[in-house]
């Protein structure tokens, strides 16, 4: 081989080389980006459990909540009826004396 030959096999060398770095680079940054993706998912993970967590305990609150609404409403109208009655029985009894004694 003469020596032009050799330097044209030195060149693609060095330039097989090159490649060789910038793919090894770029393999690095890609894995650094794959790790940094399952770290974010991770923790995607875990708030999405805390969320539903915190979820399931604000429905529970809730639900207690209306149930007790709905007794407090019914207790309500219980005592408006029962003062309701009462005040009814009232003027009915004190009908007659208010016939006999302004009429």
């Amino acid at each position: 081989m003469d020596e032009r030959g050799s330097g044209n096999y030195t060149q693609t060398i060095g330039e097989i080389r090159e490649w060789l770095v910038k793919i090894d680079t770029n393999q690095l940054h890609q894995t650094q980006l794959l790790e940094t993706i399952k770290q974010q998912s991770e923790n995607a993970f875990t708030k999405a459990d805390y969320a539903e967590d915190t979820a399931n305990e604000a429905l529970t609150l809730a639900t207690k909540t209306d149930a007790k609404l709905d007794k407090y409403v019914d207790d309500e109208r219980t005592g408006r009826r029962w003062l309701i009655g009462v005040a009814i029985t009232a003027i009915v009894a004190l009908l007659p004396i208010y016939n006999s004694f302004y009429l």
